[in-house]
């Protein structure tokens, strides 16, 4: 039997609060970020888009791409265009055995630049109207003898938020875009009270595009709580008692609660919640190919439940940061 060492000690901490809330692992690591950039794109000039909001759309992608930091470090440099270039520098070459060649370099030449434009409009629209019947006569009984059409003028406000940014190398080549059009609306009618607040939609809309670049364009490094699964169902029954040791063991000792659930697989090899549970001590400990191992056979074991789903997304982003990290050294 394997017996989880430091590395988990280090990775995974139990959370458990009430008695009514689920014990959960607490699990970090770089997460790979959707759009797959060179790994030497590190300083990005930044124009100053175009379209309504695009100006405030360019300050605040600025904010968030130059603040993702990985490991302590910056992961972009983020300068604007006005200044791209600016700042040269003359380097003396000898690299040949004695000659010596001259060449220009600058700290901010950038490696892309991030382009383009961001509409926002916003419509009032003439919607088909509301129509209620009210009672306006009853009989002695209370019933309702005959009836009035009321009819209400309705209206919608569609908001529409157009991105068309891109970032691009120095010679025009596409590296990633986003052109997605998202749309927000909302329904009244004169005889409800509707509130809502254009402004508020509007800053949730470009908000979420931010997020969105930003996850697209860079890794993440991310701090979870993952619950475990507490399921016993098609546990044998003599390991039912270990099984629930194992769970309260989580919180004041992980290493004993993942070895008491790795106990358990040999006479439970297709339990759902046995090999789920592993697999996330694994990938607490940063063993990710034996995480996904245990994930893709709770998966076997119970088709399409969504813990070690979940875990396999987590797995394959943090797959494609470690690459991402790599080419990233590399270049």
């Amino acid at each position: 039997m394997r017996i989880f060492g430091l590395g988990v000690v280090a990775c995974i901490v139990a959370m458990v609060g009430s008695a009514a809330s689920a014990e959960t692992f607490t699990v970090e690591g770089v997460y790979g970020s959707r759009a797959a950039l060179p790994g030497d794109i590190e300083v990005i000039a930044m124009e100053n888009l175009g379209g309504n909001v695009g100006p405030d759309v360019a300050l605040d992608l600025s904010e968030a791409l130059g603040n993702v930091y990985i490991e302590g470090q910056p992961y972009f440099r983020i300068v604007p265009a006005s200044l791209a270039g600016a700042g040269q520098v003359v380097v003396i070459d000898r690299s040949d055995g004695g000659s010596e060649q001259l060449r220009v370099e600058s700290p901010n030449a950038p490696d892309a630049v991030l382009r383009g434009r961001v509409r926002l409009t916003r419509q009032y629209r003439r919607i088909k109207d509301r129509v209620t019947k009210e009672c306006i006569a009853k009989d002695d009984n209370g019933k309702c003898t005959e009836r009035e059409e009321i009819r209400a003028r309705c209206d919608e406000f569609v908001m529409r938020l157009n991105p068309r940014i891109q970032l691009v190398t120095a010679d025009g080549s596409q590296l990633y875009s986003k052109s997605d059009e998202r749309t927000e609306n909302v329904q009244y009618c004169a005889d409800q009270d509707v509130e809502f607040d254009p402004e508020a939609m509007s800053a949730k809309m470009v908000g979420e595009l931010i997020s969105e670049v930003r996850a697209d364009m860079a890794p993440s490094e991310r701090r979870e709580n993952i619950r475990i699964m507490e399921s016993r169902k098609n546990l044998e029954r003599s390991d039912r008692n270990a099984f629930r040791a194992a769970v309260k063991m989580a919180d004041e000792d992980p290493n004993s609660a993942c070895n008491g659930f790795e106990a358990l697989e040999a006479s439970n090899p297709t339990q759902v919640s046995v090999l789920f549970n592993i697999g996330l001590c694994y990938e607490g400990a940063g063993e990710l190919a034996l995480a996904q191992d245990y994930y893709n056979r709770a998966l076997e074991s119970d088709p399409g439940r969504d813990y070690p789903t979940w875990g396999l997304e987590r797995i394959e982003s943090r797959f494609r940061g470690e690459a991402q990290m790599e080419a990233r050294e590399q270049g």
